[in-house]
């Protein structure tokens, strides 16, 4: 990240996507310019890393529009997503509604975050998926 009306420049290398390397880089610029800043929202133990990769299969199947269920893709409106935002998912919330998990992710990119919220079937197979920017 490099700041042009200062002389801050940051780099982060990673080798791997569990790395959260968006949430480490913003935690380091929060430092110096408050507005990046990450929300305080707390996370949980993803006990389920196989339905973790079902939704982040969905969502990258999504992002290269090469997802079938066209409902689910238009539900994400024009909200673009980076693949690496997808990769540095994570969990905040499981529950089971109406005979759905539903699965709430957090998605952290350099300059804004998201909640996910993905409602699987019995099945696995994606019912919806819904984004709101924080």
């Amino acid at each position: 990240m490099r700041f042009l009306d200062t002389e801050l420049t940051i780099i982060f290398l990673a080798n791997s996507w569990e790395t959260r390397d968006f949430k480490f880089a913003r935690g380091l610029a929060s430092a110096f310019y408050p507005a990046f800043a990450l929300p305080e929202v707390k996370t949980i133990a993803d006990t389920e890393p196989k339905t973790t990769s079902i939704v982040r299969r969905a969502l990258m199947q999504i992002l290269m529009h090469r997802d079938e269920n066209k409902e689910v893709a238009q539900s994400l409106n024009a909200f673009s997503l980076p693949a690496a935002i997808i990769h540095s998912s994570e969990l905040i919330d499981r529950k089971t509604e109406n005979n759905l998990r539903v699965y709430r992710y957090l998605l952290t990119d350099i300059g804004r975050s998201a909640i996910c919220t993905v409602k699987l079937t019995p099945d696995d197979k994606i019912a919806s998926i819904e984004l709101l920017e924080l």
